[in-house]
């Protein structure tokens, strides 16, 4: 099966991984901080827009790949404290105001670095 790889301007570029892969009808996102051109959203003291921030950049990899966040049918979300789920998921809530996709959630001790306080996952299926 072909895979196609996603890499839309504006998001990190890596020589190892891509942001996105699609492999059939499903776009396979790698896992997204909330940071836009090298800088956390929020300064790093809002926690709301970093998650917000990295369901953007999510919204992004589908949609490059030719999808919505319609599609989107799963989402990891590796978070720092557990206790952040009490803002990232009302905010997923709004974003997905349809079906939602299902979540699964890790504590982790930390991310890729420090400043970062979540790191989502997520898979879209489009027809």
């Amino acid at each position: 099966m072909p895979m196609q790889p996603i890499n839309p301007d504006g998001l990190f570029k890596a020589s190892f991984y891509s942001q996105g892969v699609k492999a059939a009808k499903t776009i396979y996102v790698s896992g997204q901080v909330g940071a836009a051109k090298g800088q956390v959203a929020g300064g790093g003291s809002d926690f709301g827009a970093e998650a917000r921030q990295a369901l953007e950049n999510i919204r992004t990899v589908v949609e490059s790949g030719g999808g919505t966040m319609a599609n989107v049918v799963s989402l990891t979300c590796f978070m720092v404290d557990m206790e952040l789920g009490k803002t990232l998921y009302p905010i997923i809530a709004e974003l997905f105001p349809g079906a939602k996709p299902s979540v699964t959630a890790i504590v982790v001790k930390s991310l890729g670095s420090p400043k970062y306080k979540v790191e989502i996952q997520a898979v879209a299926v489009v027809e």
